[in-house]
């Protein structure tokens, strides 16, 4: 008798399984059929992807949530047009759907960045390209972060007091605007600025240590993550290094505020702004509404207020 009921509940669960198993692969249309991811390209200006962990971490975590393929790219020299340009016209030929890009130089990417819109959406973070095409800009207000800085610096800085304004990304209009908005504000409360701009084909250090050697400066403000870096790394091997004022928040900057060389950088949630990119680029790819994006918060951090929790969440996101 206990074979018997233990036979028919083992018929009657094979029975179940089939009959669920058929509602699923046949009643369903997708069950056989592979997910189509969107495909994504992410172009930097940058030959060093290390500044961008962060924002990496944010643009795989929004691939991961809303079905994407990421692709980043570095270029072999940084801030190199001609080969971003290559770059994302490559990208658009092998089927990207959507290009992230970080403009080496605007005013020049203009003519590519029109052709690439013309078959692909395109987001753009730092400068905005919104002219030429592109869906939307991922960013802080540049100008009113230089001013910042500047007015940061400006707490230990008195008139007549020489300051050095690295700007190491001349074609980022971006990275421009930081610089003017500091430097206006600098020459505004009696300052003397001396802008230091990068060359093509030029070594960052050499160019910071020259800047540092000639003006023997109180002061050196960084605009951007890798300017940040070398400064600090520049300034660590000089007698009676200067101030220094820089952007961005990677692992090197962060050991660098920790050990006094670096004073204060002005951050952004770099971790919210890579899947922000990506966001935007996948919404546009679908059609659907796109993500409310409105201009990136910054924060002044320094020793004194690296502590706060708001500052830590800023400086160590935890991806989900």
């Amino acid at each position: 008798m206990k074979r018997k009921n233990v036979f028919q509940l083992a018929t009657l669960l094979v029975l179940g399984l089939g009959v669920l198993f058929s509602l699923v692969a046949f009643d369903n249309p997708y069950f056989w059929q592979s997910k189509q991811l969107i495909e994504v390209s992410v172009i930097i200006r940058e030959a060093d992807s290390t500044s961008w962990a962060t924002a990496r971490q944010g643009m795989e975590q929004a691939a991961a949530d809303l079905d994407a393929e990421l692709r980043f790219l570095t270029l072999s020299s940084p801030d190199s047009v001609e080969e971003q340009k290559d770059l994302l016209a490559r990208e658009v030929a092998g089927g990207a759907q959507g290009i992230v890009l970080v403009p080496a130089d605007p005013q020049k990417m203009e003519q590519q960045v029109k052709e690439a819109t013309a078959k692909a959406v395109l987001v753009t973070m730092e400068s905005d390209m919104a002219e030429s095409g592109a869906t939307a800009c991922i960013s802080v207000d540049n100008r009113a972060m230089g001013e910042a800085l500047a007015g940061k610096a400006l707490g230990k800085l008195a008139a007549g007091d020489d300051v050095v304004l690295l700007d190491s990304a001349p074609g980022s209009t971006g990275v421009s605007a930081r610089v003017d908005g500091a430097e206006k504000l600098l020459k505004a409360a009696g300052c003397n600025v001396y802008r230091y701009t990068l060359s093509a084909g030029q070594d960052l250090s050499s160019l910071i240590t020259k800047a540092i050697a000639t003006q023997k400066p109180v002061a050196i403000l960084a605009f951007d993550t890798a300017a940040t870096e070398q400064a600090a790394s520049v300034a660590t091997n000089t007698e009676n290094p200067p101030l220094l004022y820089g952007t961005g928040a990677t692992n090197a900057i962060i050991a660098s505020l920790e050990q006094g060389s670096i004073d204060a950088t002005a951050a952004q949630n770099e971790f919210a702004a890579g899947y922000l990119a990506v966001e935007a680029a996948v919404k546009a790819v679908q059609k659907k509404p796109a993500p409310d994006i409105k201009t990136l918060t910054y924060y002044l951090v320094d020793r004194q207020n690296m502590d706060d929790a708001d500052n830590q969440k800023l400086l160590f996101p935890v991806t989900r």
